[in-house]
């Protein structure tokens, strides 16, 4: 990983995969925001297989959830005893 100014690059083997425009946090130590990626073509491949393209009659399904109930609070029953009185 070499950070150059504005852009960070993302290296394997000394060859860069992607490189990205970042701007920093007032601290100049820590990143704010990462823009798309300038990819680059390498022999390296990644392990995750490509997801699938939606097309013009697909669609995604959305399912509403329950709103989150708050838990009741345990009680107590058992107390562990000292080991040596």
């Amino acid at each position: 990983m070499w950070l150059y100014g504005e852009n960070l690059t993302l290296e394997y083997a000394d060859e860069p995969l992607p490189r990205y425009k970042v701007t920093y946090q007032p601290d100049n130590s820590h990143l704010r925001t990462v823009g798309e990626p300038q990819l680059y073509d390498t022999p390296h491949r990644s392990p995750q297989p490509p997801l699938w393209e939606l097309g013009d009659g697909d669609w995604l399904q959305v399912l509403r959830v329950r709103e989150y109930s708050q838990r009741k609070p345990r009680t107590v029953l058992l107390q562990q005893q000292p080991l040596f009185a």
